[in-house]
């Protein structure tokens, strides 16, 4: 996530404006480097047999340069930002590089248009900006469009980050209207018809500018010495263009600025709510899974307003969702019966910035098939300071990190309706404690 360029804080009207600014020039420069091809309409075709030898039976070339283009991203940590977001999630390794804690900017959501992109992308903007038929460049056609996508997806997602802005600026009118589910409403309070009107002028001029050959002689031009140095070389209107620039400005009027939108109103009816726990597969039988079922998920009459469980196949990528702020929670398992303290677990308590808020036991399936422990994990200063001096903390030998726990929560303590130990908070207490804090922290 690159700093805001004024140095003003990354959800101020200067630092997104200045962002936007700089994705319209990379949109346009990956659409006039997609244009110089054909629509090479084979590159997009399930199954075709060109390219049997890399794309899957079920999958198009497309599909595979950019399922395999995610993945090494995620590798160097790309998906973990919160400006970035993968058209194949599910389907990504973890990073390899160490994660980074990111500020609290925005709330946990679980917002990704990615499959909305792809569609428009495909059946309409392709059409728009390329010329039919095929020239057999069908590799440098698919790596522009990863281009493309990925520059089209970042820029319809930071919408997040202009529906956080704005609700800060309203917080009021837009709490009254989510907690109504009025989408209509957050639509319209949202909406600033001028803005959107100054950008499609913009992008007009820069698509105009950027697709003209600029040529270093001024004799090609007509102009004289005197006009070169003083800076009057401009191309003249008729000059041949690289791609039509009412086919960007129909793409952001048709569909990038209403996907926005979309993503906003998205993102800002999960705002009250949908806290976002981590936990560590599988879902079937998992510990994990069945003690974030059991303390955090609501039943289903409140279930708009209630936590979201996000499943990882591995604790990292538990970690990986609470430092990247898609999780305010995280549930790691710790210790099974057959095997002890897991290493891998101990090696994350030691190596990343989180703390032990609580630990979660099954009393009932311990008996049955032996002690079986999962942690709870958050960020540093989501609440009080911790002692270091807890029991996990020893056991794990990390004592005088900045990490604790609770206690234990019983399955059989809980179905009693009460929780072990007068300073112990329970699961529901937890969640508003930790949302009430990050809440606090991102408004700073």
């Amino acid at each position: 996530m690159p700093p805001p360029t004024s140095g003003s804080h990354p959800l101020s009207l200067q630092s997104i404006r200045e962002t936007l600014i700089r994705q319209e020039d990379t949109i346009i420069f990956a659409l006039i480097e997609r244009a110089q091809y054909r629509a090479n309409d084979v590159c997009y075709q399930p199954g075709a047999r060109a390219f049997a030898a890399i794309a899957g039976p079920s999958e198009s070339f497309l599909e595979s340069m950019l399922l395999e283009t995610e993945r090494m991203h995620a590798r160097v940590r790309r998906y973990t930002s919160p400006d970035e977001h993968a058209f194949f999630p599910r389907a990504l390794p973890p990073p390899s590089l160490p994660l980074l804690d990111f500020p609290a900017l925005l709330h946990p959501c679980s917002v990704n248009l990615n499959p909305q992109i792809l569609e428009v992308y495909l059946h309409k903007v392709l059409p728009a900006v390329t010329q039919p038929g095929d020239d057999t460049q069908h590799g440098s056609s698919v790596v522009a469009d990863v281009a493309v996508l990925q520059a089209i997806s970042k820029r319809v997602h930071y919408g997040l980050f202009v529906a956080e802005s704005k609700f800060r600026a309203k917080p009021e009118e837009y709490t009254a209207l989510i907690r109504g589910n009025d989408e209509e409403g957050i639509m319209r309070l949202l909406t600033n018809t001028a803005v959107e009107e100054r950008v499609l002028r913009r992008v007009r001029r820069k698509a105009f500018t950027f697709g003209q050959d600029i040529e270093a002689d001024e004799s090609v031009l007509g102009l004289s010495e005197a006009e070169s140095r003083c800076g009057a070389a401009e191309v003249p209107a008729s000059a041949p263009l690289k791609l039509d620039p009412e086919a960007i400005v129909r793409l952001y009027h048709d569909f990038i600025i209403p996907l926005t939108k979309e993503a906003e109103v998205a993102y800002l009816l999960q705002r009250l709510g949908n806290t976002g726990i981590a936990f560590h597969g599988p879902v079937e039988n998992g510990p994990c899974h069945r003690l974030a079922v059991r303390h955090f998920e609501p039943p289903p009459a409140t279930a708009s307003s209630g936590s979201k469980l996000i499943e990882c196949e591995s604790a990292l990528g538990v970690y990986e969702a609470v430092l990247s702020n898609r999780a305010f929670l995280g549930i790691v398992l710790l210790e099974q019966a057959d095997l002890g303290v897991l290493p891998a677990a101990k090696q994350l308590f030691a190596q990343y910035p989180l703390q032990i808020v609580a630990e979660l036991s099954d009393a009932a399936a311990d008996r049955a098939a032996g002690r079986t422990r999962c942690v709870v994990v958050c960020k540093r200063n989501a609440l009080p300071p911790p002692t270091g001096r807890d029991k996990t903390m020893l056991l794990l030998g990390l004592r005088g990190r900045r990490s604790w726990s609770h206690g234990v929560w019983s399955s059989n303590e809980r179905s009693r309706g009460h929780e072990p130990g007068c300073v112990q908070p329970s699961p529901a207490v937890l969640v508003a404690r930790v949302f009430t804090r990050c809440s606090e922290d991102a408004a700073q």
